[in-house]
């Protein structure tokens, strides 16, 4: 909040994100409530969903007059290692190349990042865990008014806040699980 506030982009998550003082834990059959705000000195956290973030910068970045890319794939990045790096990229059939100050290669496990940078310049750490996430977006009213993040002995579970019309509700699964094995 603190950096989009500086950036002068708050208005509408000063709006519409929802303020809370703090979290509930589940486990062992009790909720326990973190109150933040005390903690904190008054900090609180706010809800506001990383899409909306985006919608707000990206208003911001055409409003600006910039140019901005959807839906291109990066290709190749060349020169990362001197003063103009550049990422080729294809979008809709048509070639382009964006010459940058700096890459930060922040495009995921599959992106080209990694497979451009040099072996020996990066040490990569690999975690398989055992289980996964299933994620499920309900467009209901939050059913609680704080976030619960939950443990029992069959895994985790996390009820988020989205907005005040949807909620968000992961669940810890085993990573070979079927969602048609569960029972109906």
């Amino acid at each position: 909040m603190d950096i989009i506030k500086e950036l002068g982009l708050a208005n509408r998550l000063e709006k519409e994100g929802i303020e809370h003082d703090g979290v509930y834990l589940s486990f062992d059959g009790e909720r326990v409530r973190v109150p933040f705000a005390e903690l904190t000195d008054g900090r609180k956290i706010t809800i506001y969903g990383q899409q909306e973030v985006v919608k707000d910068l990206t208003d911001a970045w055409l409003e600006a007059g910039e140019q901005l890319y959807f839906e291109a794939g990066a290709t190749q990045i060349v020169d990362f290692d001197s003063e103009t790096p550049k990422i080729h990229f294809k979008k809709e059939r048509e070639e382009g190349v964006l010459e940058c100050d700096f890459v930060a290669a922040c495009d995921g496990f599959h992106g080209i990042g990694r497979k451009t940078l040099p072996k020996d310049c990066y040490k990569s750490y690999d975690i398989t865990y055992p289980f996964s996430w299933l994620g499920i977006l309900a467009h209901v009213a939050p059913s609680t008014d704080e976030l619960i993040y939950a443990y029992h002995e069959n895994g985790f579970a996390l009820h988020s806040l989205r907005s005040e019309t949807v909620s968000r509700l992961y669940l810890q699964v085993d990573n070979d699980e079927k969602l048609e094995d569960w029972p109906r």
